[in-house]
């Protein structure tokens, strides 16, 4: 098999630093033999390793972005009621952020910056329409590679992840704590556009002498608006492009969350049956259920009566800390248990105020502040 004497066992130690049994080279060459080679010579092509690769990424990828942001409540705090695994983004965020590191582009840009397509082994054809240079190929190259690498290492938990990670440079590109913080604008808002509209931003990026520049194209309640920037790498640009957009929506009143429409930071007692109300009615939770006792309980010369309310599913943001920058302050979190406040209270209207008080409390992770 024509290689141009390449030791690929020594190049992917070099680029990846995944060292092949020295008895599988002949495995991890066939990561960069194209079937119009295998066609033309015979043998095996890459197209088995990169189905397994295509596999391998996207778990991997998965399990990378829910270790970082991800984690059961307990470990967060006492406060939770319930031990549900949460993490720092909605599903669409989420989405784009796996999106990211597994589309053709940025395989190939991978690809690219390891110098590995030069190395692929092609038939005449292939030659000739210089497919090394081609995104789908250089995708097709990056995934088998990691097919390559799951059959040597006998499928390795440790090893892939490990494969993956320096394939895909991934930690430099979530930065410290999760993505760089002009680049958690591109994530926010696009999360913000699609749940609003259906739709993503429309970025138009062109090179310039200096580097890059553009516009992006959003859908906001004036129509459609258009927002410039430039930077010295395309993906520099794009991620200030985001950043004015966003800030802009921001600015202008478009962006909205729980906590400002239900105006939480002044709940109380006496106002949380019409916030709790006003929550259900902007679609953040379903329609909560108050089940009132008519059986009088006596205590101490005193009648009290139970109130039970019942949310039976909730999606809203949550407070972080600053130093997580995916949300500006908040980070969604969605329950589908039943969130329950039962109170105890001197009047039926009294009970029932006190347990939408303690619903909303849950549902916000805050301190029922003592009724006095």
């Amino acid at each position: 098999m024509s290689s141009d004497n390449v030791d690929y066992i020594q190049l992917i130690k070099e680029k990846i630093g995944y060292e092949f049994k020295e008895e599988h080279y002949d495995l991890i060459q066939q990561a960069f033999v194209r079937r119009s080679y295998s066609n033309e010579e015979g043998g095996e092509n890459n197209e088995i390793l990169e189905f397994i690769g295509d596999v391998v990424l996207s778990y991997y990828v998965t399990k990378i972005i829910c270790d970082e942001y991800g984690r059961l409540m307990d470990e967060i705090s006492t406060n939770y009621e319930w031990n549900e695994f949460a993490i720092d983004a909605d599903e669409n965020s989420l989405t784009q952020i796996r999106k990211k590191f597994i589309e053709g582009k940025f395989l190939a840009k991978r690809i690219d910056t390891l110098k590995l397509a030069k190395h692929l082994i092609m038939g005449k054809g292939d030659r000739k329409n210089h497919a090394d240079k081609q995104s789908s190929v250089k995708e097709g190259l990056f995934e088998a590679i990691l097919g390559a690498i799951a059959i040597d290492s006998g499928w390795n938990s440790d090893k892939l992840e490990k494969a993956v990670v320096n394939m895909l440079d991934i930690y430099s590109h979530l930065g410290e704590n999760g993505f760089a913080e002009n680049d958690g604008y591109v994530i926010r808002l696009e999360s913000w556009s699609y749940k609003k509209y259906g739709i993503e931003p429309s970025y138009n990026i062109q090179k310039t002498f200096n580097g890059y520049s553009g516009t992006v194209r959003i859908k906001t309640s004036k129509g459609l608006q258009d927002f410039s920037a430039s930077g010295s790498t395309e993906c520099e640009t794009r991620m200030n492009l985001a950043r004015n957009a966003y800030i802009h929506l921001k600015n202008a009143g478009e962006l909205s969350n729980a906590w400002d429409d239900v105006d939480i930071d002044n709940l109380t007692r006496e106002n949380a049956i019409n916030k709790l109300q006003e929550l259900y009615q902007k679609g953040y939770c379903s329609e909560p259920e108050y089940i009132i006792s008519d059986e009088e309980i006596y205590d101490n010369g005193n009648i009290w009566w139970k109130c039970k309310c019942i949310v039976n599913n909730c999606r809203v943001e949550e407070r972080t800390s600053s130093q997580n920058p995916l949300y500006i302050g908040f980070y969604s979190r969605f329950s589908s248990n039943p969130i329950v406040g039962e109170i105890f209270a001197t009047s039926k209207k009294y009970s029932k105020k006190c347990a939408a008080y303690s619903v909303l409390c849950k549902i916000f992770n805050i301190e029922e502040e003592d009724d006095n």
